[in-house]
């Protein structure tokens, strides 16, 4: 045992040439993470509601907390994001992957939603991301990625990536560097997912 704790931690790591030292600090900084992100309102039986703050469960990049210099070199790779009062997150928006439920998406900023490139929605039913979420798209148009994480069954969700295309398309089809980011649907519990190659067979697995 003792041997395997001194590997734990590399106590020479000071001594290291100062340029050896921060080439480690900007590597572990885009490391990819997937961030949560959960939001508090007030007067939730009133609307319309109004969003105190955003907060999230998971800790603060491990570079923020390591040492003075390590928070010097993260400084310029991390943003004050879904700040709120006078609470924010730290988000490093080239490599985190944003995970929030889509009673919270329309509270992310406009300026914010330009800077998620992988974004990750956990959603309460189909019916109601098909009336009032899809939406809730417009702003992010640098999005590469979007994982919608569903509760209900997948076949609810015949015609959604279409849905979710057509609005992006409608936004930024006329730019010449936009691309449509890739859509998975996916149902946790039954592994049943889709995407705009495979969801015609997802729900026809899934009817049997």
């Amino acid at each position: 045992m003792a041997a395997s704790s001194s590997l734990d931690a590399f106590h020479l790591f000071p001594r290291l040439p100062t340029e050896l030292r921060l080439q480690i600090w900007k590597f572990a900084a885009v490391l990819p993470r997937v961030l949560t992100v959960r939001s508090v309102f007030s007067n939730l039986s009133l609307q319309p509601k109004r969003l105190e703050y955003f907060y999230s469960p998971d800790p603060a990049p491990a570079m923020f907390l390591a040492c003075q210099e390590s928070r010097l070199e993260a400084l310029p790779l991390y943003t004050k994001a879904f700040s709120a009062d006078t609470r924010y997150i730290w988000a490093n928006f080239t490599v985190d992957t944003i995970k929030i439920d889509d009673y919270s998406l329309p509270e992310i900023k406009l300026a914010e939603r330009q800077l998620i490139r992988w974004l990750v929605v956990e959603s309460v039913s189909a019916g109601l991301y098909h009336y009032y979420r899809f939406g809730e798209v417009r702003g992010f148009r640098n999005l590469e990625e979007v994982d919608i994480l569903v509760s209900d069954e997948i076949s609810q969700w015949e015609g959604s990536i279409n849905h979710f295309l057509y609005h992006m398309t409608v936004q930024y089809g006329e730019l010449e560097d936009w691309e449509w980011p890739r859509i998975r649907i996916f149902q946790p519990e039954t592994g049943v997912e889709m995407n705009s190659q495979k969801y015609h067979r997802a729900i026809n697995r899934e009817r049997g």
